[in-house]
């Protein structure tokens, strides 16, 4: 099951890259159901517990870099009003948070956002 949400993740990934050829409309309904994806595939996913984080941009995007205490990278990224949780280099959680020009966000919330998720 989370083999076939990843791969429909990145299926959705492929075709938003040209948001200019897909019309805004299209480009609205693969982000919507990329994130009902993205949640599905956290409900899936074991919590990843963090070992060391450390903020490496304050904003645009709001970044923090660390590992996990399984020793693998973590990297927590917050632009464009979407928010990315990397580990091992995998995107394993992905919402749509505020405003599409948004890149700014504390620790605390990125927290509150992947409960279940992060700890």
């Amino acid at each position: 099951m989370i083999d076939r949400i990843k791969a429909r993740i990145a299926e959705i990934n492929k075709e938003m890259e040209s948001p200019s050829k897909i019309g805004y409309s299209k480009y609205a309904e693969l982000e919507v159901r990329k994130d009902e994806l993205m949640q599905l595939l956290t409900l899936e996913q074991k919590v990843v517990k963090i070992a060391e984080i450390e903020q490496t941009c304050f904003a645009y995007p709001s970044s923090w870099s660390g590992t996990t205490i399984d020793n693998k990278n973590i990297y927590i990224r917050y632009r464009w009003g979407y928010l990315s949780v990397k580990v091992g280099g995998e995107e394993i959680f992905g919402i749509t948070y505020g405003g599409e020009l948004d890149g700014m966000i504390d620790l605390s919330t990125v927290l509150e956002l992947t409960k279940g998720v992060l700890e």
